[in-house]
């Protein structure tokens, strides 16, 4: 029975590590982060407006083979209204044109993993203690 205990935090605090990671991965757009990040293709394209009160969420559009495309994507800098670059460099996956981002995914991802493993870590933290009141509570 005394094993049980650690053996309980161990399993919520993993099942916390991982659900927290999930959801953050989802949150910054990990999947398609990471497909940019392994293969992608440049092309330009121009902002259409930045969506307010979205902490930065831009609608670009793009064009890549005369297919047009259009996508919100998170800007991790806000562009002043008035200062819209252009032309804007559109990263974009070669399989999927629809799959793209303005700004290098390797950036996002080398900005964001300090975050995603530190709220992931507190997801372990509650998940073990989670697991310890459950543990408890069965007794």
């Amino acid at each position: 029975m005394a094993r049980e205990k650690p053996r309980a935090m161990i399993t919520g605090a993993a099942l916390g590590f991982i659900i927290l990671a999930a959801a953050i991965g989802l949150v910054i757009d990990a999947p398609h982060l990471l497909i940019l990040h392994f293969n992608h293709a440049q092309t330009t394209g121009h902002i259409i407006r930045v969506i307010p009160n979205s902490h930065g969420l831009t609608e670009i559009a793009y064009s890549v083979g005369g297919t047009a495309y259009k996508r919100d994507v998170p800007f991790y800098w806000v562009p002043d209204s008035d200062a819209r670059p252009e032309p804007l460099r559109v990263y974009y996956s070669p399989r999927d044109p629809s799959i793209a981002s303005a700004v290098p995914a390797d950036e996002i991802l080398s900005g964001q993993l300090p975050s995603w493993i530190a709220g992931s870590a507190l997801g372990a933290v509650f998940g073990a203690i989670a697991a310890r009141n459950i543990f408890r509570y069965l007794r």
